[in-house]
């Protein structure tokens, strides 16, 4: 008898542990739906620590699995360098047009990706940092990805550096969670 309940304690222990761990999984597209390779999806505590990471598949897609229940965490997706990934002379037109008036972007992503100087605005400051780049005068912008969650609801679409709505990659985990999505913006692509 002692045996059974010594096999009963321990098989409810590990069902216990193992029931106290979830998953989180989602999407990290570009806003046009395609992939951008070499992203890595890091898993800080509350405190900032990394408690995990790992890659993005070839649909878009991550997982991070055997995260500890009851706590929060935050969702950092990361992408290095890639300066001129899908930025050419042809964002240098597009952003013109739209700092004339001509054609404005249709999206307040491309108003962000257009920033790549960081001054809260799409400026002909930011097309010659294009250019520059594009010509191999500078190698890096500032910042090459940014990343948003899919959710996001901007205060206005004409301004989005006024503030925007939605998950800012923070979760508190309870369970599994599925479709936690991000776009990953690359700076200084208008042309999408």
């Amino acid at each position: 008898m002692k045996k059974i309940t010594f096999f009963l304690t321990l098989f409810l222990t590990a069902l216990a542990a193992t029931a106290q761990q979830a998953t989180i999984s989602g999407s990290i597209l570009k806003p046009d739906g395609t992939v951008a390779p070499g992203i890595i999806v890091k898993l800080l505590d509350a405190q900032g620590q990394l408690l995990a990471a790992g890659g993005v598949d070839g649909n878009g897609q991550y997982q991070l699995s055997g995260i500890p229940t009851g706590q929060e965490y935050t969702v950092v997706p990361e992408l290095a360098g890639q300066a001129l990934y899908e930025v050419s002379t042809l964002d240098i037109v597009i952003g013109a047009q739209h700092i004339l008036g001509i054609i404005p972007l249709d999206s307040p992503l491309k108003l962000l990706a257009g920033d790549v100087n960081e001054s809260e605005s799409l400026t002909t400051f930011d097309l010659i940092y294009i250019r520059r780049l594009v010509l191999g005068v500078e190698n890096d912008f500032p910042r090459n990805w940014l990343f948003l969650p899919s959710d996001v609801q901007f205060v206005s679409d004409s301004d989005p550096w006024l503030g925007f709505s939605g998950s800012d990659g923070t979760i508190l985990l309870e369970g599994d969670v599925t479709g936690f999505d991000f776009y990953a913006i690359k700076v200084g692509d208008l042309s999408w």
